[in-house]
């Protein structure tokens, strides 16, 4: 039988337990510049000690905890009870008002405090009187809404003016452009500032006649006739002022049917219709397109209402005709022009008004 041999594995040797940096127990005794050493070898870092977090991880954190305290203030919808003339709200997230215990065995409440008017946190206060004795109350500084309906009326239409007062005194609407055409205003300013139009219906009342009551300027009667029906007929009565640089026929008809609504209107302006009427033409055309509002507009004992309304500028009309060498030339109506001019709209709206009678 041959010989047992015994195989002998090799193990790693044990690495020496590391030494502590410091034998505390030798410290008292030890000089200042022993313990300062020592200090130096505690502070030097190891090679596996973490570098500071970058701003991207550090900007990640901050979206995630955001987005948690959304998600948790999107449950907070239990109003808590509060007496008359509080204007804080306490939205809590259980209808308990129990406080639940926490994963760390905290009693906890999570509650939001919102309100439409400033408000600051003051302190903690326990009550030792009253029904609440006992109680702790958190003390709130809450600014009670001004009272501007309480105004004299004449003073809340001056604010009114202040605040929807466009720049240069009028308002300039253009289109935008492509398939679909909107109308819209470069200059007013930002979009929220017909935005007090909606706090009440007696500021809406009270506001929108003078946030329309300003004057539109449009680059012509095309513009005019998107604006008229781009906005609702309500806003289309507190019109009071309009002016168009040009005129286009089948347009302007459009707008004039339009305005029979614009009961408000106190000027209506034409800075340029024509370059080639006569007299006697430009009243037959400008009558055809304008009828349906100068009859509206026109009364029994003022049949002609609408010519005090209307406005034209200098250059509104012209007519052509040859000169001494035969060269067609385009003149500027004179003071003639417009005498018959404004003469035959007149007959024409007395005659259509004793018609109807």
């Amino acid at each position: 039988m041959p010989p047992k041999v015994t195989k002998k594995t090799s193990r790693t040797p044990r690495k020496p337990r590391a030494k502590a940096l410091i034998d505390f127990s030798k410290i008292v005794g030890d000089t200042d510049e022993d313990l300062n050493s020592d200090d130096e070898q505690l502070q030097t870092p190891s090679k596996s000690s973490q570098a500071p977090p970058s701003l991207k991880a550090i900007k990640a954190r901050e979206k995630a905890l955001a987005d948690k305290f959304t998600a948790v203030s999107s449950h907070l919808e239990v109003p808590l009870e509060k007496d008359p003339g509080i204007v804080v709200n306490c939205l809590r997230q259980i209808r308990d008002k129990q406080a639940p215990l926490d994963k760390s065995y905290d009693f906890t409440h999570i509650m939001k405090l919102t309100s439409g008017t400033p408000f600051n946190l003051v302190r903690q206060v326990m009550l030792t009187e009253g029904p609440y004795a006992g109680h702790v109350a958190i003390l709130l500084k809450q600014s009670q809404p001004f009272r501007f309906l309480e105004l004299p009326p004449s003073v809340r239409n001056r604010i009114y003016k202040i605040l929807l007062r466009p720049e240069g005194g009028e308002i300039p609407i253009t289109v935008t452009h492509g398939s679909h055409k909107f109308a819209y205003s470069r200059t007013f300013g930002s979009k929220n500032k017909l935005a007090i139009l909606a706090v009440s219906k007696q500021v809406y009342d009270e506001a929108t006649p003078i946030a329309y009551g300003y004057r539109f300027v449009f680059t012509g009667t095309q513009v005019l006739n998107i604006f008229l029906l781009q906005i609702h007929k309500r806003f289309i009565k507190y019109i009071g002022n309009i002016q168009s640089e040009t005129y286009n026929p089948a347009s302007a008809r459009n707008v004039f049917h339009t305005l029979q609504e614009a009961t408000s209107l106190r000027r209506l302006s034409f800075k340029h219709i024509s370059s080639d009427q006569s007299p006697p033409t430009a009243i037959k055309n400008f009558y055809d397109h304008a009828n349906t509002w100068l009859h509206a507009v026109g009364t029994a004992k003022q049949p002609d209402k609408g010519l005090s309304i209307l406005n034209f500028g200098p250059t509104a009309f012209h007519r052509r005709e040859a000169d001494e060498d035969g060269e067609t030339q385009v003149v500027q109506w004179g003071q003639a022009e417009w005498k018959i001019f404004i003469e035959g709209i007149a007959a024409k709206c007395r005659r259509n008004r004793s018609s109807i009678h």
